[in-house]
């Protein structure tokens, strides 16, 4: 299963239109990312935030044009959204269960986040 609403993916929730969206703990994103089948990690913030410190690998899609950028996010892949806090990652995530991708947001988000950070522009 690569995504639910059970354990691994840690408590579920809701946005103030009461949609919901799964939600995972950095501890379990981090063991997934050593997994054979890592989430894609989409980083909603803006592009000053994403280079003062992100997840290693992460894609940059501010949440304000991901409606316009969507071809951009894989299909068939767990989506896990992040921002500073959980959200703005929280909103990514219930457009992107809308739109029919299967996605959980961070818990907290970066300011929860104790794995590895990169710094700078991704290539």
């Amino acid at each position: 299963m690569l995504f639910g609403w059970g354990r691994s993916a840690g408590a579920r929730g809701a946005g103030s239109d009461g949609q919901r969206f799964a939600e995972v703990e950095a501890v379990v994103l981090i063991a997934e990312m050593e997994g054979a089948e890592p989430p894609h990690v989409l980083d909603v913030r803006n592009p000053d935030e994403y280079v003062e410190g992100h997840i290693p690998g992460a894609q940059l899609i501010p949440v304000s044009e991901l409606a316009g950028r969507l071809e951009e996010v894989p299909r068939g892949r767990l989506v896990v959204c992040v921002c500073r806090s959980g959200h703005r990652s929280g909103i990514a995530c219930r457009l992107l269960t809308a739109r029919g991708y299967p996605a959980r947001n961070l818990v907290g988000g970066m300011l929860r986040w104790h794995g590895k950070v990169a710094r700078g522009v991704s290539r």
